[in-house]
């Protein structure tokens, strides 16, 4: 209808543009992006981008998950000290996946028997899951297989791998969206009463969310490994909760749940990358990058909380949906 705003529309136009806009000013203050380049970016905002995904189903749930960090750092830790020739991977890479998953496991569990708020278990998990990952390797280094850099980074029939892995999470998303699963963590993050009126299993959605989440982090220490670093390090995954917030919330995902694409978190992943691009080739301080990422955050907020605001007083019966 004419001049009539759906929520649907929200999630998916502010953060295009959002993008676009930070695409434009990189190109400017580069004078010109090349291919290399825009491949060096996608590169280095991939683990991020699978840290998002399972953020991104924790948060449109009413969550959040602190203990990627941790988890990402105690799969960094172990690669690094036990997957260091190419006969360890068969073991080591299945085992460092099973231990995200069981992280993630066992965060929901404790959030739905106990009923403590998702920040302050996932914030203990973290701790505990940093400080194993310091026993682990206690310092930066280690090692990586051969055979894990040879799978993760590079180009398969001409196309960068990072590009690769990043559209097949996104078709992975797709596919979830449209399932049960799928749209009962829509139903929870929108109302836990209403959900489990309609049959769905609230709690157990909540644990395979945070399963999720730990594998999600799992992936990116793999990634992060055998394609950037090279080596290991204990503290590996601590930035990247914040910052993965900062891309599901960039994204239009609403941190209260109910709301929210995962497409929206990769452009949020990418617009915190092009700040960090920005930055550097404009010569200012680095400190700068996180300054100007804090303000996309409050922006984003800002928009998509008058936006839906000014929606609902229009159609106090919008439908939101992922």
């Amino acid at each position: 209808m004419r001049g009539r705003l759906s929520i649907q529309q929200v999630p998916a136009i502010l953060p295009t543009l959002l993008f676009v806009a930070l695409f434009i000013v990189m190109v400017g203050v580069q004078n010109e992006v090349s291919q290399p380049s825009l491949e060096t970016v996608l590169e280095t905002t991939l683990p991020l981008i699978l840290v998002g995904f399972g953020q991104s189903l924790v948060v449109m749930t009413g969550g959040i998950d602190l203990s990627v960090g941790g988890t990402m750092s105690l799969a960094s830790a172990f690669l690094a000290t036990h997957a260091v020739s190419n006969g360890d991977l068969v073991v080591w890479l299945p085992l460092v996946l099973v231990i995200g998953l069981a992280g993630g496991a066992v965060n929901g569990i404790l959030i739905v028997k106990t009923r403590i708020q998702p920040f302050i278990v996932t914030l203990a998990s973290w701790s505990v899951f940093d400080g194993l990952a310091l026993l682990v390797l206690p310092t930066e280094g280690g090692g990586v297989a051969p055979g894990l850099t040879k799978f993760v980074s590079g180009e398969l029939a001409g196309i960068p791998k990072s590009l690769i892995f990043a559209v097949l999470v996104i078709l992975a998303w797709l596919v979830l969206r449209r399932t049960k699963f799928g749209l009962a963590v829509l139903a929870v993050g929108s109302d836990q009463a209403s959900a489990r009126l309609n049959g769905i299993n609230v709690d157990r959605t909540k644990v395979i969310v945070y399963a999720l989440s730990g594998l999600s982090a799992a992936l990116a220490a793999i990634y992060y490994n055998g394609a950037l670093t090279f080596s290991g390090s204990p503290t590996a995954g601590d930035p990247f909760i914040l910052l993965s917030v900062a891309a599901v919330v960039i994204g239009g995902t609403s941190l209260s749940g109910g709301r929210g694409s995962y497409l929206g978190t990769v452009l949020g992943a990418l617009s915190l990358s092009f700040i960090s691009q920005i930055v550097f080739f404009a010569g200012a301080e680095s400190y700068w990058s996180q300054f100007l990422q804090g303000v996309l955050v409050l922006v984003a907020v800002a928009l998509f909380s008058g936006v839906e605001l000014l929606v609902k007083r229009r159609n106090p019966s919008a439908m939101e949906e992922v």
